[in-house]
């Protein structure tokens, strides 16, 4: 048995191994970890491995029946792929099908294209009720062509919680030919009774030496940028790839210079590049502000800590916590993290983007400068 397009996770990989050997595979698994690690694609190799119509003789996918070519694209009747995104714009019926059928489509070629990449929304995304309940109905029939039904529900954090009602409902009475997958990188975002009920397998996030060379492999870049980006990545290839392909460059360059503008008490260009994220309204820049500021605050305080420039994360964009280096108490760091660990959870609940930036442009300078007179 082998999962060979999956990249290292050699303890994922193991368990499923053991288990199909020993053909006693659960009703239910949960692969969690960081995002772009590698859990849909294993789960995706797992279900070619299952819909295989030589299975019987090989204990793997062979990678040449109808079925595994059928998997290979996405497209096999006993493969089902739920995966949050948008709600379609409210308009008739058939309008919104195809608007469904469009993001289905996208989510597809991408993950053809690159299994690695995230697939990322502009608009918030979640998995409906309607899905789900789809779902149902579906994985109660008989399969069309394979013995077993394979479900894989991506990003499994975005149930809403009538979705995850739904969904443990079919963990009550599970159909005995079918395998969900749930894959997900925020397990603290589900639910608990979710969780208990599904087999759960961690995966591991990347050393910097495996996203470093995969990314010198894919865009043939030079080792100090691969090695920049694979920095930044927190040890997930998907963001690294996000990165690497100039997709997140300009995303990169206002979120210093938004902190350099604040440190700076730049009035209006803060107002200026605030607007700009406004005006983009693309929700997933938001996130990636936040972790890349909370990277500039660590290695601030690494750095006032005298440890190698080799360590830093950041990097030569550490020029732009210059201001705030001058200015920052050591001792707020950590309530810092918590205003920007908030601004993530407000961002999850929705609030606006202006919003956040306003209030993350008046509290930080606030937090990290606190009680410096008195220090």
């Amino acid at each position: 048995m082998s999962f060979a397009r999956v990249i290292g996770q050699e303890i994922p990989k193991r368990i499923l191994e053991q288990v199909l050997e020993k053909d006693r595979l659960a009703n239910t698994y949960l692969f969690y970890g960081p995002p772009g690690v590698g859990k849909f694609l294993m789960a995706w190799e797992l279900a070619k491995t299952l819909l295989c119509e030589n299975r019987v003789e090989r204990l793997e996918a062979c990678g040449n029946c109808s079925s595994c070519l059928k998997v290979s694209i996405l497209s096999h009747p006993d493969l089902y792929l739920v995966f949050p995104h948008p709600a379609p714009a409210k308009q008739k019926e058939a309008q919104k099908y195809k608007e469904v059928q469009e993001y289905e489509e996208s989510f597809r070629q991408t993950k053809i294209g690159e299994p690695y990449q995230i697939v990322e929304y502009s608009k918030p995304a979640n998995i409906s009720v309607d899905k789900i309940r789809f779902l149902k109905e579906q994985i109660y029939r008989k399969p069309f062509q394979a013995e077993k039904k394979v479900v894989i529900i991506q990003q499994a954090e975005s149930m809403r919680i009538d979705s995850s009602n739904l969904l443990l409902k079919i963990f009550e009475e599970p159909p005995g030919d079918t395998l969900i997958c749930l894959t997900t990188s925020q397990i603290d975002r589900m639910l608990p009774t979710v969780i208990s009920r599904s087999q759960k397998i961690r995966f591991a996030p990347f050393r910097f030496e495996v996203i470093q060379a995969e990314l010198q492999k894919r865009y043939s870049l030079e080792a100090e940028k691969a090695g920049s980006y694979a920095s930044l990545s927190e040890g997930s290839l998907g963001i690294a790839l996000n990165f690497a392909s100039g997709k997140w460059e300009k995303t990169l360059e206002l979120s210093y210079l938004l902190w350099q503008s604040i440190w700076d008490r730049k009035t209006k260009e803060v107002q200026e590049i605030i607007e700009l994220f406004n005006i983009e309204k693309d929700r997933s820049q938001i996130l990636l502000l936040i972790r890349l500021w909370q990277y500039l605050l660590r290695d601030i305080y690494v750095t006032a800590e005298g440890v190698d420039q080799r360590f830093l994360i950041s990097g030569s964009r550490l020029k732009y916590a210059s201001a705030s280096q001058r200015k920052l108490n050591p001792s707020r760091i950590h309530p810092a993290y918590q205003i920007l660990n908030q601004a993530r959870l407000d961002f999850f609940r929705n609030i606006s983007i202006k919003s956040i930036l306003v209030w993350l442009s008046l509290r930080l300078p606030e937090i990290l400068s606190a009680d410096q007179e008195g220090n």
